[in-house]
């Protein structure tokens, strides 16, 4: 699960796990990986948000765990970047 990652992730000083080219103001509590660009997080508290080359996912770490749901709505509408994931 995200909060796994987080658990396990290295903090800053605002208890923020960062992975990549990410720059962040205002932010606590939170889980930023960028995996091909910069991303800005500004005045957020307790979110998941990972950028990769074909979708972002931005989510309450408290809801993080029903990214199953999310998954299973994107498969109904047979979006082609749950397949890229996958491989």
């Amino acid at each position: 699960t995200w909060d796994r990652i987080w658990d396990a992730s290295v903090k800053d000083v605002n208890n923020n796990g960062i992975v990549g080219d990410v720059s962040l103001h205002n932010v606590t509590n939170s889980y930023v990986s960028s995996n091909s660009r910069l991303v800005v997080v500004s005045g957020v508290n307790n979110q998941v948000i990972v950028e990769t080359p074909d979708a972002i996912l931005i989510a309450d770490r408290s809801a993080s765990n029903n990214i199953k749901e999310v998954v299973d709505f994107l498969e109904k509408q047979q979006r082609k970047e749950i397949q890229i994931g996958v491989k």
